[in-house]
């Protein structure tokens, strides 16, 4: 059954993709959506974050490892993504009541449409809300080679818990950050830092 109807084909071959340094990080090149391209024996990993407040997934990224070309590309998933669903999934969205709310048609909402307004059937994994957003991801990215082989949940706390562990992050702040008060709590620039940080 059919998830998405976008009516694109949008996409590129592997070798037609263009990239664009990245201006911040050395080394790292970006592309956008349109040509987005993971190799076919690449090994794909969904790492979706969990908002604790809303309960949805407002951290989505793609992670395709190609062990052949020695590579890691990571796709990041902007979280208010419109997804154009199906008259069928858009149905049971207004008999549950939520076909008014403009928010439910955010990609971040997937998971939770999968496993409390359509219980999702299809996939691999034992979590419908995962195997929805799945569905959801390789449909609006027809052409990318996007098909997940496993994933990575965690909610805010886990996020922390990540960062603690390896120690901290170097982060790059793109403009001078000041309190409520006016006072001045990073400048611009490299700063390292922890998790509560």
């Amino acid at each position: 059954d059919t998830i998405v109807n976008n009516g694109q084909s949008g996409g590129s071959s592997g070798g037609n993709v263009q990239y664009a340094p990245d201006p911040i990080v050395s080394g790292v090149k970006k592309t956008n959506g349109k040509s987005l391209y993971f190799e076919p024996d690449a090994h794909n990993v969904l790492v979706l974050g969990q908002d604790n407040s809303s309960g949805l997934m407002d951290t989505i990224m793609i992670i395709s490892i190609c062990d052949r070309l020695n590579t890691v590309q990571v796709a990041s998933i902007a979280r208010d993504a419109y997804v154009p669903y199906t008259r069928n999934v858009v149905d049971a969205l207004y008999s549950k009541g939520y076909g008014n709310s403009v928010g439910i048609y955010k990609i971040n909402a997937a998971a939770f449409i999968g496993n409390y307004v359509v219980n999702y059937q299809g996939g691999q994994f034992s979590n419908a809300g995962i195997n929805f957003m799945c569905s959801v991801l390789s449909q609006l990215l027809p052409n990318s080679n996007c098909d997940i082989d496993e994933y990575i949940y965690m909610n805010e706390d886990g996020f922390l818990d990540i960062i603690n562990v390896v120690g901290g992050l170097n982060v790059y702040v793109t403009e001078d950050i000041y309190n409520g008060n006016g006072d001045l709590v990073w400048t611009k620039g490299y700063h390292f830092m922890n998790a509560r940080q």
